[in-house]
């Protein structure tokens, strides 16, 4: 979810290249590996996998969806 949250917040800024919002998306990117002491390598890896049995991440995108929904009644997503 924080990822989407990320890609949401990086789309928004009003940049006139696309390298520019690439790059902020990339440092937000950089945040929330850290915080959950993932890498890159082990994100691709997890990503894939979920592409390969697309009904748990049809299961998951919703529960994030639905998370999302709730988060922006609360006012928790800016």
């Amino acid at each position: 979810m924080n990822v989407h949250i990320a890609e949401a917040k990086a789309d928004r800024v009003s940049f006139r290249s696309p390298d520019s919002t690439q790059a902020l998306y990339k440092a937000y990117e950089s945040k929330i590996f850290k915080k959950y002491k993932v890498d890159s390598v082990v994100y691709r890896k997890s990503f894939e996998f979920y592409l390969e049995n697309t009904d748990y991440l049809d299961e998951i995108y919703q529960a994030v969806v639905d998370s999302l929904s709730v988060r922006e009644k609360l006012g928790q997503i800016d």
